[in-house]
């Protein structure tokens, strides 16, 4: 498989999975049946015009939204009625705006007036951590579907939440301000019927791209677009379920009780900075600054949103328990990690990169580029493959043929290499942590600002060093990770 320059721009562009995309398995869904079953659960009639029956008008009707900076985030009103769910959208509401914050901060000196965003923002999360469930959960109640009314927020709340929604949505902390003013939409469905259903709905809403809904493995997205608004699941679809059965689901919290904040977070902050940013901040910077900034909310990440997205199911098995049923059963499969997501990043890849990387340099006849290769290999360890360092900047634009053994291990270990090789710039790359988290929010602003000058060019007036070189030694700043990651 043939790759060509994926880091050329400063790391690997490898985006979320794509719930567009094509599917795993050959789903025998009624699609149109669905689509019907969905429009019902709204109180709609499927057999009414399309116009009557748009997404927009859907939830404003029967969905609660709270507008939360960029988002605005909103959850049918009768999956509230139960308690652990009013309990997730709290939880999510909050840690988007927490998400929101630690940007701020990261971006220090250099985003507009960031210590009063972020003390808003640290008011707001104060607020919104206080919502009371009961509230919640009487919301399909009543006439209620804006959180601001739900919860009787006062005049000081509600200009503070209109301040900093209109400060995001104008994009104007790094840059010049927008004027669209439009809102990133997240829609959460927090149950798989009702989101497949969504799915299948969105189909029926669009013929003219129904074969992009309709389609092969729609059973087992985990979140899709409609126009404007990001769909996201709050469950995973079931790795047991058989083709076409669509209401079986695992909890996203099955690996850290923090998995669906996770999750959610991932996925909007994807959306937040490539909104704030632009085009100056290149996709693959992007994928990798929210994998990191979920990572420094929650000490790791979970998720399954980026990297080698494929699926890793272990077979079933028997086991025998004791004073279990006489007839026997057979348990579930165990879901089973590649080995770059044994930890999850709580260690930012470190030893993983540094154990392919010791793999890597006993391969190489000099000396001198010890630092500089990483050995890949297949999910068996049979197939292996070396590639080289320089994987950023300019110099990583040499065309790299991978086969197709190692090809999820590559996908893995480029986001392994790009999360660490940015933890190590924010953290180490200057002289002190303190210079290096102010020389990296100048960074990222700098890069933020233009798209007229190149990022190697903006990395070397920070840190007078270029990003990388053809040899990716000491001297600039890829050599430097490189021989930093070989000491840890």
């Amino acid at each position: 498989m043939k790759f060509s320059s994926l880091l050329a721009a400063i790391l690997v562009t490898a985006g979320p999975v794509l719930a567009l995309g094509k599917g795993v398995s050959v789903s025998d869904l009624p699609h149109g049946e669905l689509a019907e079953s969905f429009l019902e659960s709204m109180g709609r009639n499927p057999k009414a015009p399309r116009q009557l029956n748009t997404p927009e008008s859907i939830l404003a009707d029967q969905f609660l939204v709270t507008s939360i900076g960029l988002f605005e985030v909103s959850i049918p009103v009768a999956a509230l009625k139960r308690r652990s769910t009013s309990k997730d959208y709290r939880d999510i509401c909050l840690a988007l705006s927490e998400a929101q914050n630690e940007w701020v901060n990261w971006l220090g000196d250099g985003a507009k007036d960031g210590k009063t965003l972020s003390k808003s923002l640290s008011t707001l999360s104060t607020w919104i951590g206080d919502w009371d469930e009961e509230d919640l959960m009487d919301a399909g109640e009543g006439d209620f579907r804006d959180s601001l009314d739900l919860h009787h927020a006062n005049e000081e709340t509600r200009e503070l939440s209109t301040e900093l929604s209109q400060t995001f949505r104008e994009a104007s902390v790094v840059g010049e301000a927008r004027k669209d003013l439009q809102p990133v939409k997240l829609v959460l469905m927090p149950d798989r019927k009702q989101f497949v259903e969504f799915v299948a709905y969105a189909g029926w809403y669009l013929p003219g791209a129904r074969n992009s809904f309709w389609m092969p493995g729609c059973e087992t997205w985990s979140f899709f677009h409609l126009n404007d608004f990001q769909v996201i699941a709050l469950e995973y679809a079931s790795p047991t379920a058989h083709s076409g059965d669509y209401t079986q689901s695992y909890s996203m919290k099955s690996k850290s009780p923090t998995g669906m904040e996770e999750q959610v977070v991932q996925i909007g902050l994807n959306k937040f900075l490539a909104y704030e940013h632009g085009e100056a901040l290149p996709p693959s910077l992007v994928s990798s600054l929210a994998l990191n900034l979920v990572t420094r909310l929650y000490g790791a990440c979970h998720t399954r949103i980026d990297g080698d997205t494929r699926g890793k199911v272990t077979q079933k098995r028997e086991v025998f328990v004791r004073g279990g049923r006489p007839e026997g059963g057979i348990l579930p499969p165990n879901t089973a990690e590649s080995r770059w997501r044994q930890n999850y990043g709580k260690d930012h890849y470190t030893p993983i990169l540094k154990q392919a990387q010791k793999a890597g340099a006993s391969a190489q006849k000099k000396r001198s580029k010890r630092y500089n290769a990483f050995q890949l290999e297949d999910e068996y360890g049979s197939n292996r493959y070396v590639t080289h360092a320089p994987l950023l900047g300019p110099s990583a634009g040499v065309e790299e043929v991978v086969p197709d053994a190692v090809y999820g291990d590559y996908l893995e270990f480029n986001r392994a290499y790009r999360s660490a090789f940015l933890y190590w710039l924010q953290h180490h790359g200057a002289k002190s942590k303190k210079k290096s988290a102010k020389a990296f929010g100048e960074f990222i602003c700098q890069v933020s600002g233009s798209a007229d000058v190149s990022i190697s060019e903006i990395a070397e007036s920070v840190y007078g060093k270029p990003l990388s070189n053809q040899d990716a030694d000491k001297k600039s700043l890829e050599g430097s990770f490189l021989r930093w990651l070989s000491k840890q």
